[in-house]
């Protein structure tokens, strides 16, 4: 636990002084992520180093094109890369395990590459919002499990989850938003949607929250497919980068998409 602390407060250390950064130093923090936590993807389904590269490579392509406004076409080309791999290696390699990679390298880079958008087109309090809604759930979630959680929400997937849990991260994540408003609009007079804050911001904190659990489990899928504890060792007391962010890949495109529609 003590390791667990230290780790969480050396990288919200580090998050909150990338947070404001520069758009350059910003996307240069959230690929390196995106690759981290795509390399420990295609290091758990998969030991052929080409199809780990495919993906590494695909995931690059897809960040860079993303940002510039070229994701359908760079995806194409990822998707095309992966259809060849299939062949390629065929006979060494599952080809089940080749089109989890094309996914998880496809799919994922797109969805954490919008932190990046987020960023670029609204401000640094617009890119708070997915990461925020992620760890407020997941902590609210853990507590409120922790000392109410009765009934078992996927034993399944993940054993420890339970229904009070889960409703107690979706309140903690709701609570958390309307007091992050509130401080906005007092302190530096701004507003994260136009029109009335709070209750946009309960109704996108809620499906958030929920959309960021359902990420969770996502996830726990895959390690129980491929049968193994985390996705890596680079956080102690955390895991991997995946671990850490695998409920902010999936809430991320769901802000950016909100935000563009409340523009």
């Amino acid at each position: 636990m003590v390791t667990r602390i230290i780790t969480s407060i050396l990288g919200l250390v580090v998050f909150f002084v990338v947070l404001p950064a520069h758009i350059n130093i910003f996307g240069i923090a959230a690929l390196i992520i995106t690759l981290g936590a795509v390399w420990e993807i295609e290091s758990a389904i998969t030991k052929n180093n080409i199809v780990k590269i495919v993906g590494l490579f695909s995931s690059l392509i897809i960040f860079v094109g993303t940002i510039n406004g070229k994701m359908m076409e760079c995806m194409f080309i990822a998707f095309v890369l992966h259809l060849v791999l299939s062949v390629v290696v065929f006979g060494r390699e599952k080809i089940q395990n080749v089109y989890v990679s094309g996914f998880a390298s496809v799919v994922f880079t797109a969805f954490l590459s919008s932190l990046v958008l987020i960023k670029k087109e609204f401000n640094a309090f617009a890119v708070f919002l997915p990461f925020a809604f992620a760890w407020l759930t997941d902590t609210g979630a853990y507590f409120a499990g922790r000392f109410f959680g009765k009934h078992k929400l996927a034993p399944n997937l993940s054993p420890k989850k339970t229904v009070e849990g889960s409703m107690g991260g979706v309140l903690a994540c709701v609570v958390f938003s309307c007091v992050y408003v509130l401080i906005l609009n007092k302190l530096w007079d701004f507003s994260i949607f136009i029109g009335n804050n709070f209750i946009k911001m309960i109704i996108v904190s809620a499906v958030a929250s929920i959309i960021s659990q359902v990420g969770d489990l996502a996830a726990s899928a895959i390690k129980r497919d491929y049968e193994i504890k985390d996705f890596g060792k680079i956080l102690p007391g955390h895991g991997g980068i995946m671990d850490r962010f695998d409920s902010v890949i999936f809430v991320a495109p769901f802000v950016y998409c909100i935000l563009l529609f409340m523009k």
